[in-house]
This record gives C-alpha cells, structure tokens and sequence, in this order.
C-alpha cells in the first residue's frame, strides 16, 4: 500500500500517511477530526470546482490542497461556460447546476446555460430577453444542436452551437423557442416578405404602401400581418384566394368570368394581389365590364350573361327586355324591364371612359325628338340613334298629357297642401322622376317631405336638392358605395344648374351642369362642401366600405 503527504497543522502532524489513493480528484471532500482551523481546497467531481474548505488538521484524505492553483494543476476542473463573469454559486461555493426543464434555481441576474453536460449547465451572468438578442455559435469545440429566435424574420431557427459561450437566445428544442419567443406566420402565400435595409420586416397599410418593386401590399388583420409579400403575375388574372388565417374581413376581387368585381371574405393571411378593400379600386385598377343598364333595373350580377344585341338586331331581346345601343359590342346588351320609351324622361346616363355620344330622345312635353349627349351606359329606353328612329316610335306633333314635377298645377297641388310644404300621396305619381331609383320618402301618412338641414333624411335616403322645394326631396341611396367614389350622374331635368362632383380618380372636386332630377349622392352645392365631405380625409372612402383593418 503506498503512502501520502498529509499536511497538518504542525510538523508532528505533517507526517507520510498510508492509503495513497489511485484517483485524488474523486475522494470525498472530509474536513477531518481535529481542532484546527486550516484553509484548503477540494476537487469537487460532480460541478468539477477546487472549492475552498476547513480543514482540522487530522484524518483528511488526498484530496485535500494548500491551494486553489495546486488543485486545478491536479484535477480536471471545469472551464466556465459563461461569456461573461463567474457562474452562480450556492452557499456552499459550489456552482449552482440547473436544467431548463426543471424549476427556475438561478438568481436574479442569472440565466440557466445548458453545456453539453451536467458540469456545464450552470447559471451565468446577465439575464437578458432571449428574443431580442443576435444568435451566437459560442466558443466552445463540440457540436450541439440547437435554435435561436431570428428576431428578422420572427421565426426560430436551427443553429449549431459549440458549449461554451454564447447567451439566452439558445434553446434545446423548437417548442422551446416558440413558447419563449412568439413566431410571426408568414403572411405571403409564397415567398417571404420584403426587408428594409437593416434586415427588418417592411410592414404596409392601405395609407402608405412603401412596398418595393415586385412587392404587394398584403393587409391583413393587425397591423404585424400587413407586410410587402413578393408580386406573382397581374392581380386581375389571379384567382380568387381566401387565405388560410382565421380573420373574417370584407373585401373585393376581380372575377374574370363575369368581369365583375366581387365581394368576398378574406382570413387576412395567403392572400394574392386580387384583393382590394373597395370596390372602386377594384375597378379601378381591373378591366370591368360595366353594367350599362339603368341603376334601377334589377340584372344578374354575371353581365357577361345578359342577352346581346346590335344596332340591326335591336329587337332580338327576350320578352319584357329592350336592347340598350352602348359604345361598343360589351355595353350593347339586352336589359330588362322594358317599357314606353316614348314615356320617359330624358336620362343622359353615367359618365363612361368611352362617351359622350350623340343620341336622340323624345320629349314628352313638347311631343317632339330632339338631340341630346348620351354618357354611355345608364340611361333608359328614350335613346335613340337617329333622328328617323326617334320619330318611328314615337310620333312627333302629340305632346303627352303628363304633368311635369316643376310645372304650376303641381305647385298649386302643393300650395293648397298643409303648412309643412308637403306634398300628399296622391301627387307622388308626378315626382317618381326625381329620384335616380324610386319614389322620394313618404312618411307614415303618405307624406312626401321636403328635406333641408332642419329637416334631414332617414336612414338609406338622403337629400336630392333640385332646383326648387317641389325637386328637393328624400331619395333612396343608390349604392352602398361612400357617395365620393360613385359616378356622377347629369340628370334627365331641363334645369342648368352649377354643381360639384368628386373625381375619385383625379382625388379632385369638379364642377359640372345638373339638370336638376335624377341625380345621386356624388352633388355638392358648392366646392368646399365637396372638399369637406371627400378631401379632408383621403381615408374616407377606405372607411366607407372598411370600418377596420379586421373587418366586420
């Protein structure tokens, strides 16, 4: 049996020992039996620490050193794995080991590293948010797999990591990862989104795009999902696309069966560029066909399958439909609900990127045909395109015994009427052309009411000012557009009155003639009443059909 050095207290204490051991860094650490009070240092295998003791100075082992340096010479200690300063250490001095997967032991200040073994999965210094900081491989020599939060792109990702070094941006699994540090889904059906110079996600609104070329605005339910997502092909050629999130908001595409723009329910994620949040930019930026029937005709919302028609053809139409002569062979279709023309009023219809044309039109008061400047699509049967064929259906020389809305037997019909200048039920017959769609608004007894500021309209009317109290009424609304982003209408009246129109195209307030009945909600007095209404919040329109970015 050999022998070792025991250091005592005194020179009778320092003495050889029998019982020398064959592996020193793995005795127990044992204070011993005596009465001194001696520093020493200890190899401790489980932390892999020299950790200073009290020695009494009888009965020790080998395991038992004058100093710190001579143990770590001896035994195979630990190299620190934190990058900066010391591990935690417990009470004892022996570094604190800990576990992701256990309860939390590290102080405050402190972060659990996890090495490649137990001996180096100790608590280190400064404790940051994991989910902010830049991924780092460490310092070490071994091979570890692991995962990092890619604060870029919101997503984690795998990394190799070495075992020493390193900080809490380090997790040993992906649930791991994504528990700590929230992922952001994709919004891009395909591809990724576009980055700002500094590697940031470049997010968008309906306001300020700032997508790059070959980018598109995807915007989604939050304003984190509203990101430039890579542009692939035209947006009125893609197919409708739901999306894959969960959200329900309103939106719009083009269907190129029907050339149509549609309404449709987006997730708010997966989408593609066929996907407005208005109808006017749909169709402002998509090939629709426009309806060229009157706006009170009821049509099928597949225009593409209304019957056509041509100029020498004009009575082919079904039963209970007349042929509308539009600009070209698109607008030329049958449209329903076929009546007299020779009992309508002049109706100039809706200003079209194609018009104005010269039409013919019979006029009922005076019982003859005459010129007029027809816009292109809207309008009524009173359309013709000669003079000659005017004439052929309508004999000229026999005025038509209808009295007009604005003519002196109505304003007596008026005058003898109650003191709240209303009109009864019975005159309702002679203002039915007044309004763009129907009759004006008759309260519970029968009552045609004139509208004015101290008087407002209800709800789904609102207030056409004609050229005097009889014309100034309440009218249905015409569409569910924001009345700035519908198409002027002229009128079919034998008034001349300065108005204002907004151009949602040109974002501008233009004057122009009305004629005083069968005009919409797009008529503003004065030009300021315009702006008020239309400019001073360019997100109006937006608003109108889009209360918020999630939608209803």
């Amino acid at each position: 049996m050999g022998y070792f050095c025991h250091i005592g207290d005194t020179e009778e204490t320092t003495i050889c020992c029998p019982g020398k051991s064959n592996d020193i860094c793995n005795e127990p650490r044992v204070p011993g039996i005596g009465q001194a009070h001696l520093n020493r240092y200890a190899f401790a295998p489980l932390t892999k620490q020299c950790l200073p003791f009290i020695y009494t100075g009888l009965g020790g082992n080998e395991n038992n050193f004058l100093s710190r340096a001579s143990c770590e010479a001896t035994c195979p200690v630990i190299s620190n794995p934190c990058a900066n300063g010391e591990p935690a250490a417990g009470s004892d001095g022996q570094y604190l080991i800990c576990s992701t997967s256990g309860p939390n032991i590290c102080p405050i200040g402190y972060w659990c590293h996890v090495g490649a073994d137990i001996a180096a999965s100790l608590c280190c210094p400064g404790a940051q948010n994991a989910c902010i900081l830049p991924v780092m491989e460490g310092t070490g020599s071994v091979t570890i797999p692991r995962w990092y939060f890619d604060r870029r792109l919101r997503q984690c990702a795998t990394f190799t990591y070495t075992g020493y070094g390193g900080n809490q941006n380090n997790f040993q699994t992906l649930k791991e990862c994504q528990e700590r540090c929230p992922e952001l889904v994709n919004p891009c059906s395909m591809g990724d989104p576009a980055e700002s110079l500094d590697g940031n996600i470049l997010h968008c609104s309906a306001l300020r795009s700032q997508c790059p070329a070959s980018y598109f605005c995807n915007i989604g339910a939050t304003p984190e999902t509203s990101v430039c997502c890579p542009s692939y092909g035209q947006p009125c050629l893609s197919p409708l696309a739901l999306g894959t999130g969960t959200a329900s908001l309103n939106r719009w595409y083009f269907d190129q069966n029907s050339r149509q723009c549609l309404r449709f329910t987006y997730t708010g994620l997966g989408g593609n560029e066929n996907n407005f949040l208005t109808a006017e930019a749909c169709m402002q930026k998509c090939p629709i066909l426009r309806n060229p029937c009157p706006l009170d005709s009821t049509t099928t919302n597949n225009l593409v399958a209304l019957p056509k028609c041509n100029v020498q053809n004009a009575y082919s139409c079904p039963p209970t439909y007349w042929c509308h002569i539009g600009g070209d062979a698109d607008t030329t279709v049958c449209c329903p609900a076929a009546s007299d023309p020779c009992q309508l009023p002049l109706s100039q219809g809706i200003i079209n990127d194609n018009g104005p044309y010269t039409r013919w039109f019979y006029d009922r008061f005076s019982g003859s045909c005459k010129p007029f400047q027809y816009a292109g699509i809207g309008g009524n049967q009173n359309n013709f395109l000669t003079r000659n064929d005017c004439v052929k259906r309508c004999p000229e020389g026999k005025p038509i015994a209808i009295i007009s809305p604005i003519s002196s037997s109505l304003l007596s019909s008026s005058s003898s009427s109650s003191s709240s200048s209303s009109l009864s039920s019975s005159s309702s017959s002679n203002l039915s052309i007044i309004c763009p769609t129907g009759l004006p608004y008759q309260d519970e007894n029968a009552i045609i009411s004139h509208c004015s500021i101290t008087n407002p309209c209800p709800v789904n009317y609102f207030c056409h000012i004609g050229a005097d109290i009889l014309t100034t009424v309440c009218c249905k609304v015409t569409t569910f557009m924001s009345p700035c982003s519908i198409p002027v209408q002229i009128g079919h009246g034998m008034g001349h009155m300065k108005r204002v129109y907004y151009n949602v195209a040109l974002r501008q307030c233009i004057p122009f003639i009305y004629s005083g009945m069968g005009g919409n909600e797009n008529n503003f007095l004065t030009i300021q009443e315009c702006a008020n209404k239309c400019l001073n919040d360019e997100s109006n329109i937006i608003r109108y059909f889009d209360t918020g970015i999630i939608g209803n």
